[in-house]
């Protein structure tokens, strides 16, 4: 992994979660929506468009496929929206296999833990798998990123990330810890929860690491070389984290909050010699923070501990710089030097460094928070090849994903200063690069199977698949012809099933002849991102 510290901020990166228009526990006792097609009339208050209620910020249609060119996001907050997806009818003990016409003959099979683990932080209920990228703007202000932010979400929703991760400096929201009371940036935080109104509107959520300090800037009498040992000016950083946390409360629903062992290091010892040292010195310190916080203020956010080395590359030896018991909601590690390896091998170089932290902590949620690739030297296809093998692992092990970064560095620094290292998915143009389409693709909804339960009025699909999570929904198609609007969903628990009501409990008119089954097909979409399912065949039954 390139090491940048004490030169700028760390590629750590911002988490989105999962929202969704119900979550059912079990296939057999799940039940199908029953809000009706996406108009005026349904459930869900939907307008006739298929578009979210009360959303400026989707400015498109529906095409031909059901999917959304979402064009912006703006005003709305998404967590209303899963009220009214409450359902009336239930697959009960009684529920008759014979009923089902598919192409599995049953219903879905009972939903279990994903097979990645208790680590894998994969459940659409309460946890989301994150899909995220970093957005560090370099030399710009905090109302500038806003701007550059707002711009570039359209295209980082099409790419179907669902999370940014920011870089916050200690300093800049915090100039002056030493003296009394404590100087504060009134205005960066008016900034801050400025951008996560737009995030909260866009339905996307925010990884925020707090440590982000180094030599040149560090808040004025904060020594970056020194902080973590000295115990004024590490008590002035938790100090800050308990304001930086309270100034941000009314967003602990989005943001994921972060502490990392990189800028924790003292200079000389970011190094294996002295990695036992270091992961003793930290669980004093970054390693227990969560427990010194106010226990009211603390349950209201998710914390993580973001590790690069120690637990990671394996330096302290199965040492931790986490304090026992533990006090984080979750773990990060990094997914860097991959770029000269095979697909196989950057999987089993991942599962190498995931074993390290499970060995610790088996039941703790695991995310890849810094993964990457060069993209220099003419090196596009090979940038785009690596990111997706690093995010198809992460997705298929049921671990949330982060990809540094979305915006290049200043022109012609990006290939030659290290704190950019050429990793950027797009441009200086703000094109994307072939990565961007590459990630998109792994994100996108897939139906593994699916069929009919003519018990209910109207008939309930049920899908299976992968890629499922927020924002679902599903179009019919009768051949080439849309045979429905699109159709909200109910969400199993573990993210692998759905279930829709039909538009009617008779197949298409042109099936209604010969007393014959009739094939439609299913489109799922991500409404967000736009992305679509292929096409899956469900066979309606003979009338």
């Amino acid at each position: 992994m390139p090491r940048f510290i004490q030169l700028a901020p760390s590629r750590t990166a911002l988490v989105v979660a999962i929202l969704v228009f119900g979550c059912s526990e079990n296939p057999r006792e799940s039940t199908p929506s029953d809000s009706g097609s996406l108009d005026a009339s349904s459930s869900n208050d939907w307008p006739e468009d298929g578009l979210f209620p009360d959303a400026p910020l989707l400015d498109a249609e529906l095409d031909e496929t059901g999917a959304i060119d979402a064009s912006s996001f703006d005003g709305h907050s998404w967590d209303a929206d899963i009220a009214d997806s409450d359902v009336t009818d239930s697959y009960g003990s009684d529920a008759n296999t014979a009923d089902a016409e598919d192409s599995g003959g049953a219903l879905p099979p009972d939903s279990g833990t994903n097979d990645a683990g208790p680590s894998a932080w994969s459940p659409c209920c309460g946890h989301p798998q994150l899909r995220s990228v970093t957005f560090y703007d370099h030399g710009s202000s905090s109302a500038q990123r806003y701007v550059h932010i707002e711009s570039a979400l359209p295209a980082i929703r099409r790419a179907g990330f669902n999370a940014l991760w920011l870089v916050s400096p200690w300093t800049q929201y915090n100039p002056r810890p030493l003296v009394a009371p404590p100087e504060y940036s009134p205005d960066e935080f008016r900034e801050l929860r400025r951008l996560l109104t737009l995030l909260r509107a866009n339905g996307m959520r925010a990884l925020i690491g707090l440590n982000y300090l180094g030599s040149g800037w560090a808040p004025d009498g904060i020594d970056a070389c020194t902080w973590i040992t000295d115990p004024v000016m590490y008590a002035a950083f938790e100090t800050y984290v308990a304001r930086f946390l309270q100034e941000i409360r009314e967003f602990s629903d989005l943001a994921y909050i972060l502490v990392f062992t990189e800028n924790a290091e003292p200079c000389g010892m970011a190094n294996a010699d002295s990695a036992v040292a270091l992961a003793e010195l930290l669980r004093a310190t970054l390693g227990s923070l969560p427990h010194r916080l106010d226990p009211a203020l603390r349950a209201e956010f998710r914390i993580g501990y973001h590790d690069y080395s120690l637990i990671n590359l394996g330096w302290a030896g199965g040492d931790s710089p986490i304090a026992s018991p533990m006090g984080f909601d979750f773990l990060s590690m990094v997914a860097y030097g991959l770029d000269r390896l095979s697909d196989t091998e950057i999987a089993a170089e991942i599962d190498r460094r995931a074993g390290r932290f499970r060995a610790l902590y088996p039941s703790t949620p695991l995310i890849i928070g810094e993964s990457g690739a060069s993209a220099c030297d003419g090196n596009d296809a090979n940038q785009a090849r690596v990111a997706r093998a690093i995010v198809e692992h992460a997705t298929s092990h049921g671990m949330g994903s982060n990809i540094w970064g979305w915006r290049p560095g200043p022109p012609g620094q990006e290939c030659v200063n290290p704190v950019f290292g050429g990793l950027a998915v797009t441009n200086q143009d703000g094109s994307i690069k072939q990565a961007v389409d590459a990630i998109a693709d792994v994100f996108r909804p897939r139906i593994t199977g699916g069929g009919v339960v003519t018990s209910f009025d109207p008939w309930a699909v049920w899908l299976t698949g992968t890629n499922f999570g927020e924002f679902l929904s599903v179009q019919v198609f009768d051949g080439a012809n849309a045979w429905s609007t699109p159709r909200s969903v109910t969400l199993g628990s573990d993210c692998t099933w759905l279930s829709f009501s039909l538009p009617a409990n008779v197949p298409p008119s042109r099936c209604n002849l010969g007393g014959q089954s009739c094939p439609v097909s299913a489109v799922v979409t991500d409404v967000r991102s736009g992305l679509a399912s292929p096409p899956q065949d469900v066979t309606l039954p003979a009338q």
